[in-house]
């Protein structure tokens, strides 16, 4: 098992490490990593009330999904990563690959997550 682990990229090992951590943040945080992770991604979600008019039921267990979610988003950099480092050489470019798949992750986790409970913000 450890040589399998040691055989793998460092880039896949720091992804697996930073879901898992993240999983486990955003499972006890109880969704407030959700909420952090909503400010990073609100003005392209601007056809939504803001953060501060939501309310019912459904925002609480919104924010936990969306925690629980954004963690598959280091699985997809880290794919993104594997595919890409030998047609890209720079690591900056790559850094930068993996930080937007992180960010349009987010972004699309928060938009399907309010374009279901839309009809909840009346």
């Amino acid at each position: 098992m450890r040589e399998r682990w040691k055989a793998l990229s460092y880039t896949t090992r720091f992804s697996i490490v930073a879901a898992s951590i993240m999983f486990a943040l955003g499972f006890l945080g109880m969704g407030i990593t959700g909420a952090l992770l909503y400010y990073t991604v609100f003005f392209v979600l601007g056809s939504f009330p803001p953060f501060d008019a939501w309310h019912g039921d459904w925002v609480w267990p919104a924010m936990i999904l969306v925690s629980l979610l954004f963690p598959f988003g280091f699985i997809f950099g880290g794919l993104a990563w594997h595919s890409l480092k030998t047609r890209i050489s720079s690591k900056l470019i790559l850094r930068l690959v993996y930080a937007t798949i992180l960010w349009i992750w987010t972004a699309f986790v928060w938009f399907m997550t309010l374009k279901i409970n839309v009809h909840n913000m009346d």
